[in-house]
């Protein structure tokens, strides 16, 4: 009876409080990007950290470093993470409208007005972005922006409290 318990309880657990991992994709200048959306929002949705960075050797451990990360903690609920890898061949300003269009194509898809949202780079793509949200009414909140994304400082961008 013991066993039965611990198995439903182990069952219950990682079914109501784990992650939902998805790849999705978007259209920017008529070409398709994929990117991997993670699901913490059971309950409802406080906030977002959206990770964009090119496809290089520098950035290929980004998106595992942060699941490994994700997977040591705890009490991370209603938050969604979206990770974003843009192939080579893109110049800063084409990433930069890449990035907008993504930002508008899941704001509309989340509706996450006055939101909280968290941008993390491996370069700074937020121009274009911040310009159009300075043009409109929206009423998007971004938090943080961090620059600089790394495989190794991946894990310090996944939470609120920590830069």
């Amino acid at each position: 009876m013991k066993k039965n318990l611990l198995l439903f309880a182990l069952f219950y657990s990682s079914f109501c409080f784990s992650q939902n991992e998805t790849t999705q994709t978007f259209k920017s200048n008529n070409e398709t990007f994929n990117y991997k959306e993670l699901d913490y929002s059971k309950y409802g949705v406080v906030q977002f950290f959206v990770y964009f960075y090119e496809n290089n050797e520098q950035n290929t451990n980004i998106y595992k470093n942060a699941i490994s990360c994700l997977n040591k903690e705890y009490n991370i609920y209603h938050t969604f993470y979206y990770f974003v890898e843009i192939p080579k061949g893109h110049t800063e300003l084409e990433k930069e409208i890449i990035f907008a269009d993504f930002m508008k194509q899941i704001t509309m898809k989340r509706n996450f007005d006055s939101d909280n949202i968290y941008i993390n780079f491996d370069i700074n793509y937020s121009r274009k972005y911040l310009e159009d949200l300075q043009n409109s009414n929206s009423k998007n909140k971004i938090k943080r922006i961090v620059i600089e994304l790394t495989p190794k400082t991946v894990c310090r961008t996944l939470h609120i409290d920590r830069n």
